[in-house]
């Protein structure tokens, strides 16, 4: 995998910030302590997965943590290491993929509102179409991920969080671009979602950042 990224993986260059991949999986989330899919004991790895963990119950597993409340950035860092483990195991993914998108399209078939899972199967896809650069498979490539989120804003009680989520789903079209500012804006300094940001403008302090965003 990692001479597979070696030798794909290009810098990318948007509107003056340089982006080291594709930022919806290159990039751990801040999560501290909070509960996720097994990893390496480096857990700023993006790729070094746990060689113990059978990713056959990856479905499974990715549902439970994400049916338990998590806050929005760990559910980013859940779906970002389940889509890791995806690209080793496309069975696994792909009964994820669907299981996410059933789970958010019959609540909006009942007229329930249930925006996190909405969020959750859209920041899912569009994480199989990233990782998809590095990797030989599309799967749900037919899927538009990004409007699955964007619909998804209004329920959302995190919406600075999801905002960063979209900007990041943007990412290879536009950079910065508005949700990312928004993001930018909203996070409180020294806060996980701010250190998560910083890694996409990495050499600058938070606040260079929010100055430099808001001009």
């Amino acid at each position: 995998m990692k001479r597979i990224v070696t030798a794909v993986i290009t810098l990318v260059v948007l509107a003056g910030a340089a982006l080291a991949g594709p930022p919806l999986i290159c990039e751990p989330f801040a999560i501290g302590r909070d509960a996720s899919l097994p990893w390496s004991a480096h857990k700023d790895s993006w790729d070094e997965v746990d060689a113990g963990y059978k990713s056959d119950n990856l479905a499974a597993d990715t549902l439970k943590l994400l049916d338990s409340t998590q806050p929005m950035l760990t559910r980013m860092e859940t779906l970002r290491r389940a889509t890791v483990y995806s690209s080793r195991n496309a069975a696994a993914g792909l009964d994820l993929g669907n299981r996410l998108l059933a789970r958010a399209l019959e609540a909006e078939v009942r007229g329930q509102a249930n925006s996190v899972a909405l969020f959750d199967a859209g920041y899912f896809v569009e994480s199989m179409r990233a990782i998809s650069h590095i990797t030989s498979g599309k799967p749900l490539a037919d899927i538009d991920g990004y409007d699955l989120a964007r619909r998804s804003l209004p329920g959302l009680r995190d919406k600075v969080t999801a905002e960063y989520a979209l900007g990041l789903m943007k990412s290879e079209t536009a950079w910065p671009n508005e949700h990312i500012r928004r993001a930018v804006a909203g996070a409180p300094e020294g806060s996980p979602l701010a250190q998560s940001i910083l890694k996409q403008f990495r050499g600058q302090t938070f606040a260079e950042v929010k100055k430099k965003l808001a001009d």
